[in-house]
């Protein structure tokens, strides 16, 4: 007998900023998708500070960037982990 076990693949399929451009304070939405494991931890930090923001369970976050700024997304499963970075 063979058993074959294929890991559940976890993946940040899209991270985006709306709008890309704004002036100092102005308001933009950082929206993903991730898909994979049903169970994993999502963070947010920025590249200005060391706030680090646990997103699990939300799709998207409104921040007000004070200067150009580049955000990383981190989604952790017991097994995997996946990154991506939006700058705005």
């Amino acid at each position: 007998v063979t058993a074959t076990f294929k890991a559940p693949s976890l993946s940040i399929e899209s991270f985006t900023a709306s709008p890309r451009n704004v002036a100092p304070n102005g308001e933009v939405t950082l929206s993903w998708e991730v898909t994979g494991d049903d169970t994993y931890t999502l963070s947010l930090s920025n590249s200005r500070n060391d706030t680090v923001l646990d997103v699990t369970g939300q799709t998207s976050v409104t921040v007000n960037p004070s200067a150009s700024v580049t955000y990383t997304l981190t989604a952790t499963s017991d097994i995997e982990t996946d990154t991506d970075t939006e700058t705005v």
